[in-house]
């Protein structure tokens, strides 16, 4: 492998690990020549919210932003959730949603895949923290300086706290992904259903036209607000961590709406 142009380009995923490399990066003055961000334009709304702050810490103090790439047209979810298979025993029909016992969904793939073709002749920096070291890859174009610097995912937390960058959509959402994710725990399902009402009807418009649904038999979208309106009833669920950073006239509508149900 060579680096003609001696670049080094991040790949920011907005998550805790990748957000606190790429400040630890600059703060030590390694090269950094761009911090790409692969935008599935379907993100939770938190996290896009969490890519401004960044952008905006880093263009204070370093002079540099994001560089957000968005996914190839032709990859984008309702393009792609509406088209029919093109080869095997489902030919011609309806895709619908990523199939919940897949190992991995297809704009997960093409989002890594494209970050890769984006550039083929720089370094890439990833955020993998030191006690996640054995999905190190041997790639030489690949460098993973939280490991070199032996920094754990729970230092890289402490580290934002300190410098008061922690991402809040970790607070309401398990990990990162796209907002109408099968695969997304109960617990961010709730958070999309409690914070946006909007999303989560267009999700329920989604599930009714998908051959296949959403998600496993007793995770519908209906299992779900069922289930939430029981936690909040028994106490299981306070439902103000979820709306933490709402006015109590919000809480209050957003109350009524999930025990109304």
């Amino acid at each position: 492998f060579t680096n003609p142009d001696n670049t080094f380009r991040v790949s920011f995923s907005g998550g805790k690990d990748s957000a606190a490399m790429v400040i630890m990066l600059l703060e030590k003055g390694y090269p950094v020549t761009s911090i790409d961000f692969m935008d599935s334009k379907n993100e939770y709304p938190e996290l896009y919210e969490y890519i401004d702050r960044v952008d905006k810490y880093l263009s204070e103090k370093y002079n540099m932003h994001i560089n957000i790439i968005p996914i190839k047209e032709e990859w984008e979810f309702e393009k792609w959730f509406y088209s029919g298979y093109t080869s095997g025993k489902h030919k011609g029909e309806m895709r619908g949603f990523p199939k919940v016992l897949s190992r991995m969904c297809y704009l997960t793939r093409q989002k890594g895949r494209m970050l890769d073709r984006y550039d083929t002749t720089s370094y890439r920096y990833i955020g993998i923290g030191s006690n996640e070291s054995r999905r190190v890859s041997d790639n030489p174009r690949l460098l993973y300086p939280l490991v070199e610097w032996n920094v754990t995912e729970d230092q890289c937390v402490e580290y934002l706290k300190e410098i008061d960058l922690m991402p809040t959509h970790k607070k309401y959402y398990t990990r990162s992904g796209c907002w109408w994710c099968p695969k997304q725990s109960v617990q961010s399902s709730f958070s999309l259903y409690i914070r946006h009402p909007d999303l989560w009807q267009r999700l329920k418009t989604l599930e009714s036209e998908s051959p296949h649904g959403w998600n496993l038999p007793g995770r519908t979208t209906d299992d779900l607000e069922l289930k939430l309106k029981k936690y909040v009833t028994s106490g299981k669920v306070d439902l103000k961590k979820f709306l933490d950073d709402k006015t109590e006239d919000e809480y209050e509508s957003t109350y009524q709406r999930i025990m109304n149900k």
